[in-house]
């Protein structure tokens, strides 16, 4: 009896978890259209539990540089949001004669990396980076299952977590180490001032986010979320900046410091969420979240 209460609840609290994350606002894009000057989005839909009215916006971001295109993770695995996914990236970079060298992960849950290895086998040339403290989730061999939390949405709903596929080619991983950095110190021909990483842990170990210093844009991961919210029987809110998804994020004290990081940095225009209804979050838009949390941040 005992353990069937328990499968019980798992599944209504991972349920719960992702029941104010409803259809998407907007139709998701299918092509990948430029938010800002050589910053490119795909935002298609992902649905995490099998529901049509859980499907989620996931993005996708290509950075164009002189001789190479630049990936930000690499999508979800689902046919749903593969298929279409795959043809628009296709598309995209058939519009230039530069290859796609390097996908670059904020973390690899698996809307994020679950097309990582269709990806490496496709493109054999490209290479991938990764935070140190999120190295054995992609190339190491752990699940996210095994974690400790501080939450007890995380040490229910970890168990509906999908398994990672975590044999992928080490020779071809980039490390990233330390709080912060220009990833051009780890990739020798990236133009130097592009992009620079911030670890943000807490959603997961190794999560970072990257500044896009020429457009003064941030791609948040899950740091943040933009999404309108439904609760059942009610209608559907605008957009609105938000913490992340409580079920896969282990340490909810860790991601509110990372928000407290994300906050600190200067220069910003545009934060750009992984799991966004809209066209990105201003800076008034960030300070009002961040205000209306300013216990926590």
């Amino acid at each position: 009896m005992v353990v069937r209460w328990a499968v019980l609840l798992s599944v209504f609290f991972a349920a719960a978890s992702f029941c104010c994350v409803k259809a998407l606002s907007t139709a998701p894009s299918h092509e990948f259209q430029e938010v800002r000057p050589k910053l490119w989005r795909y935002n298609g839909e992902f649905a995490f539990i099998p529901s049509p009215a859980a499907r989620t916006p996931v993005a996708v971001w290509l950075i164009e540089v002189k001789s190479a295109w630049i990936m930000i993770d690499a999508g979800a695995a689902s046919p749903e949001y593969s298929e279409p996914f795959l043809k628009a990236l296709k598309q995209k970079l058939s519009t230039s004669n530069n290859p796609l060298r390097l996908i670059m992960l904020t973390h690899g849950h698996v809307d994020h990396a679950g097309l990582l290895p269709w990806a490496l086998d496709e493109y054999p040339d490209v290479s991938f980076a990764v935070h140190e403290a999120e190295v054995p989730f992609i190339t190491g061999g752990k699940q996210y299952q095994h974690l400790k939390g501080d939450t007890w949405t995380f040490a229910l709903g970890k168990w509906y977590m999908p398994a990672m596929n975590s044999s992928l080619p080490v020779s071809r991983q980039i490390v990233l180490k330390g709080s912060s950095g220009d990833v051009a110190n780890s990739v020798s021909w990236m133009p130097k001032g592009l992009l620079t990483f911030h670890h943000a842990p807490g959603h997961s170990p190794g999560q970072i986010f990257f500044v896009h210093h020429s457009t003064k844009s941030v791609v948040t991961g899950d740091v943040i979320t933009n999404m309108a919210t439904s609760f059942p029987f009610s209608r559907k809110s605008d957009p609105a900046c938000d913490n992340p998804f409580a079920m896969p994020t282990h340490m909810w004290s860790d991601m509110k410091a990372s928000q407290r990081i994300l906050a600190g940095v200067s220069g910003i225009e545009t934060y750009f969420p992984s799991h966004d209804d809209d066209a990105g979050v201003s800076v008034a838009a960030f300070k009002a979240f961040a205000g209306n949390q300013h216990d926590e941040l």
